[in-house]
């Protein structure tokens, strides 16, 4: 038997013991701080396919976005996508909408929200086809 297993047997199997105290708490305590390491992980695993989720149903799976800011030309761009035999999935329906940052100050605070603008009148013929069918 190679000395390292004689020395760990001889610290975990004393000669007149079972067990040892400090080895059964270094053994219970290397056991629970892997239960709880495991329990946390699958915890927050759980909370990032529900941010993903929720992130996909706010934001939408795809963005289009240019580094002006405003894409004039949208419905080509629209049209294109959704009549391409190259893409990769069915695209149910576009909504354009411009999102800035913007300044608002009271008397003592300033903060810089983001706002978003939806082209209100695209949104309710979605809304309406959506539930139509």
């Amino acid at each position: 038997m190679p000395w390292y297993f004689y020395f760990a047997f001889k610290q975990l199997f004393p000669t007149n013991k079972w067990i040892s105290s400090f080895s059964l708490i270094s053994i219970i305590g290397v056991s629970l701080g892997v239960s709880v390491l495991i329990i946390v992980q699958s915890v927050m695993n759980g909370f990032g396919e529900n941010i993903r989720s929720h992130l996909s149903q706010t934001y939408g799976d795809i963005n289009i976005t240019s580094r002006s800011g405003l894409i004039d030309d949208w419905e080509n761009i629209s049209y294109e996508l959704s009549t391409s035999d190259k893409s990769l999935c069915a695209i149910g329906h576009f909504e354009p909408y411009l999102e800035t940052i913007v300044m608002l100050q009271t008397i003592n605070k300033t903060a810089f929200p983001i706002i978003r603008g939806i082209e209100t009148s695209q949104e309710r013929s979605f809304r309406i086809k959506d539930e139509e069918s």
